[in-house]
């Protein structure tokens, strides 16, 4: 994100009356899908049984526990590419809804009636109709 960017949207919106709206998603990064096949170990204090994972007293109960993996089906935070997963999956459901991104800074995504500032999990939104607002978060 382009700091400039933002304050020229910030002074546009303060000149031409836009309101100015804030959106916190939240686990964003559990929701996207991983890019690649991504494996871990069991953390101690699980374990298997009976081919599911339960949780124990906070220790191996049994040494096999540890030859088993877990395959990830969604980013975790500290993952490398949960980030990039992230915003991949949101710049493709701005695309959906009609946005276009900015060619100059890849944060910025303009719609005839709405202009979105990305920022890692964050956006910012200027609308002149709250009520296209509405349609936007529901739609997102």
């Amino acid at each position: 994100m382009n700091w400039s960017t933002v304050g020229l949207v910030l002074i546009l919106s303060l000149l031409t009356g836009l309101q100015s709206h804030q959106i916190d998603y939240i686990q964003a990064y559990t929701q996207a899908p991983l890019d690649c096949d991504l494996y871990m170990r069991i953390p101690a204090g699980f374990h298997i049984a009976d081919h599911s994972l339960s949780f124990s007293d906070g220790k191996w109960t049994n040494s096999n526990d540890r030859d088993y993996v877990l395959k990830l089906k969604k980013d975790l935070y500290g993952l490398k590419q949960a980030g990039s997963n992230w915003f991949h999956m949101l710049r493709e459901g701005l695309l959906t809804c009609g946005f276009m991104q900015s060619k100059i800074d890849p944060c910025l995504f303009l719609r005839k009636d709405i202009i979105l500032i990305v920022y890692v999990d964050d956006c910012l939104l200027f609308v002149c109709n709250p009520k296209t607002l509405d349609k936007l978060i529901s739609s997102l």
